[in-house]
């Protein structure tokens, strides 16, 4: 046998508690990998060493098996074979494979781990750097390129230059200034082969090699086709409350932060406890690190747009992010209250479309209202109102062309859906250019008479709209069992309501 692949599990300082439950189905799954494709596997076990050392040290056992066998293969633990071809084909013995990420483009990030981190650190131990930054949770090689890297040695130098100049040592800054110095025969490794699954992840597919976990959610290996639950709440600095067209929005939107910080807690331990009762898994959402990512990728050069329309499309997104790891994902927003606990997912075929409840009657009778009444009845409408979202999605639609206007109004304050129609929506797919779409509306772009401007904004339903006429997507409507309106005026909930979406925020009549 003379090829090896290898993994090192040791207690560290950082992530090892979240793979220790995870570790002997991860060993299984490259070990089984390992005899597929006719290489010896193991499992170095070192003592307990600091973080970086570890990292340190499986390059330095690279070169000691690259001594013993003509291919080398090193996998993080955290590297999943899901569908993969034989890895030590894509190398001959004087080549190194490892996936190249450009730091390009990329922001200034203090995070010691980042890309940009590490391409400062190497400018600063070779001169004219690329700003090519190797990882190395993945690395295939042939001896020859192994030994020639003579990582123990330079690492050794590197060490002592890094200290001087305040940089912290790392095995990936340090083995991307080796294989430029040394001009060693790099073959990039294709993304499909070495897939990122961070917390900005997209989604894999067929082609898709091995998938590294670096978000460490297992969840969709340890539990395949499970159902999840999920809701989000990012608190919006006050400065953000931003008033549309109403006189009350600030003070309404106001009185909401107020009602949901009060009830914060309470309100995600019942969405948890439904979960728990129809044997879903259930996530919450409420840190802004994740969110920032989500819109310095997306709305970094869109200031027009409110933190409450970012929020939510992050909902949307969110949704696509858990059906990585589940067959069917339900969404609710933090202000609904599930009252019973009869199951959604047993009563609602997620295959036959996506479930979420339209506002269209309601949008139609405003329309019909404005035209017997003319502006002034118009003038009185919001930017959220569902008439608002009917006339945005008609005036989007005019845009691309080639599509009857008509239109549901969604409501995603409740959303379940599968992967499978996901896809199919493909809310993402050209996200940059419907934004831009939405600004040309709001800038006027349209054939709406001047008295309609008001209602034009960013709209997450807006584009769910245009997304399922667009893309020919089915939806199957929630009746009241499953999305009952709780408003200003409501005083009685239907006996047969099971979630109830409270937008007076008087949660303390069923909290």
């Amino acid at each position: 046998m003379d090829k090896v692949l290898f993994t090192v599990w040791a207690p560290t300082s950082r992530n090892y508690e979240l793979i220790k439950p995870h570790a002997d189905m991860l060993i299984k799954k490259q070990r089984d990998y390992a005899i597929s494709v006719g290489a010896k596997y193991l499992v170095l076990q070192p003592d307990p060493m600091e973080y970086n050392e570890l990292q340190h040290y499986k390059i330095e056992q690279m070169e000691i098996l690259a001594k013993q066998y003509s291919k080398v293969c090193y996998m993080d633990l955290d590297v999943i074979p899901h569908n993969p071809g034989d890895i030590f084909d894509i190398v001959n013995d004087d080549q190194i494979s490892m996936l190249g990420i450009d730091a390009d483009g990329l922001h200034e990030n203090d995070d010691q781990y980042s890309v940009i981190y590490k391409y400062h650190h190497k400018q600063s131990l070779l001169y004219n750097a690329t700003p090519i930054v190797y990882n190395t949770g993945i690395i295939v090689g042939g001896a020859t390129a192994i030994n020639k890297l003579n990582y123990s040695s330079a690492a050794t130098e590197y060490r002592a230059i890094s200290k001087s100049t305040g940089y912290i040592p790392n095995n990936e800054t340090y083995i991307s200034v080796l294989v430029q110095y040394l001009n060693i025969n790099i073959v990039d490794m294709d993304p499909n082969i070495h897939h990122i699954f961070d917390h900005n992840a997209e989604m894999w597919d067929e082609h898709t090699w091995f998938i590294h976990c670096i978000n460490k959610n297992f969840e969709f290996i340890t539990n395949p086709g499970r159902n999840v639950i999920f809701s989000l709440y990012i608190d919006i600095p006050d400065k953000n409350l931003v008033a549309t067209n109403s006189k009350s929005d600030v003070y309404n939107d106001q009185h909401k932060k107020t009602k949901f910080n009060e009830y914060r807690d309470r309100l995600i331990q019942c969405k948890e406890s439904y979960a728990k009762s129809v044997g879903a898994d259930w996530k919450f959402f409420g840190d802004r690190e994740h969110y920032e990512i989500f819109k310095s990728s997306y709305f970094s050069t869109y200031h027009q747009i409110s933190e409450y329309d970012i929020i939510n499309f992050y909902k949307i997104w969110l949704m696509y992010y858990l059906s990585k790891q589940y067959d069917n994902v339900l969404y609710l927003d933090m202000d609904v209250v599930p009252i019973k606990t009869n199951n959604l997912f047993a009563a609602i075929d997620f295959n036959r479309g996506i479930a979420i409840h339209t506002n269209t009657e309601a949008a139609l009778n405003d329309l019909h209202k404005v035209e017997v009444k003319g502006y002034r009845k118009l003038a009185t409408k919001s930017i959220r109102s569902p008439l608002a979202k009917h006339l945005n999605t008609s005036a989007l639609l005019m845009n691309i062309g080639g599509h009857d206007t008509y239109n549901e109004v969604f409501n995603t304050g409740i959303v379940g859906a599968n992967r499978e129609w996901l896809t199919k929506l493909a809310y993402f797919d050209d996200f940059h250019n419907d934004l831009v779409s939405m600004l040309d509306v709001v800038d006027g772009d349209h054939i709406f008479p001047d008295g309609y401007n008001h209602l034009f904004g960013f709209d997450n339903e807006t584009l769910f709209s245009v997304k399922v006429i667009t893309n020919q997507v089915k939806t199957q409507p929630l009746n009241e069992t499953w999305h009952y309106f709780y408003d200003k005026k409501e005083t009685n909930i239907p006996s047969e309501t099971v979630l109830v979406h409270m937008i007076n925020k008087r949660f303390e009549e069923l909290l």
